[in-house]
């Protein structure tokens, strides 16, 4: 198989990216894959929405599902790396509280108050 390339992934993501990406492509070559391609390589190439709008995208999906924390703080601290800020987070999470629940949401703050500490 062709070597992956991750730069796009890790540009976007950081550290943290790297990390999670080594533990993907020790456990499954073919996630890891994707997620270098797809969303590397391609969505969060797109320019059709800002990167921002994006990923306030991703918080609002994340959010509306409940209970997926560690991947809530992993958007969480990839927004803030791109300049989003706690109260354009915390709005976005209040509009999904209407829409999906408020105990979704409330779990969702907890970690926007754990990730972005004044």
């Amino acid at each position: 198989m062709a070597e992956v390339n991750e730069t796009n992934f890790v540009e976007l993501n950081g550290v943290q990216g790297k990390r999670m990406l080594a533990k993907l492509e020790e456990t499954t070559p073919r996630l890891h894959r994707y997620l270098c391609e797809v969303l590397g390589d391609d969505l969060y190439k797109d320019e059709t929405i800002s990167l921002k709008t994006r990923l306030l995208c991703v918080i609002s999906a994340i959010t509306a599902q409940g209970g997926l924390e560690n991947p809530l703080k992993f958007y969480l601290k990839t927004a803030r790396k791109h300049g989003v800020t706690k109260a354009e987070v915390v709005a976005v999470i209040e509009t999904v509280a209407v829409y999906a629940g408020t105990p979704k949401a409330i779990g969702a703050l907890f970690a926007v108050k754990e990730i972005f500490v004044d």
